[in-house]
């Protein structure tokens, strides 16, 4: 029997900030593209996506279903941000490669990222 202590997965959620890749703000395909590849880099198996473009502002999110859980971001390009919120079932390497791939792709910085055990 499961006695709630068990780690069943990593959430991760990060704020990205001074993005330079302004298009994977407001361009659906460009946002599509980025987001993919973060996925493919950390190894993540999508299973499903869904995205949707926002017209004021123009803005763009997206979440990718993944066999090991989900991918998800929100872009705020009025800011010139977005925030990442991934949760995996499988390694927290996972996430921490994701985070990564995420900072290459949207040419940014990291504000802040924190891991929580679920």
């Amino acid at each position: 029997k499961p006695d709630g202590k068990q780690v069943l997965g990593h959430l991760l959620t990060a704020r990205l900030v001074r993005i330079q890749n302004k298009k994977s703000l407001t361009d659906l395909d460009v946002f599509k593209k980025a987001i993919n590849q973060i996925a493919t880099k950390a190894s993540l198996s999508v299973v499903g996506s869904a995205f949707h473009l926002f017209n004021t502002p123009q803005a763009v999110s997206g979440v990718l279903l993944l066999s090991e859980s989900h991918l998800a971001v929100h872009t705020w390009p009025e800011y010139s941000t977005a925030v990442l919120d991934i949760f995996s079932c499988s390694s927290k390497e996972q996430c921490m490669t994701a985070i990564k791939e995420a900072v290459e792709v949207f040419q940014c910085d990291l504000y802040d990222n924190i891991i929580t055990e679920r």
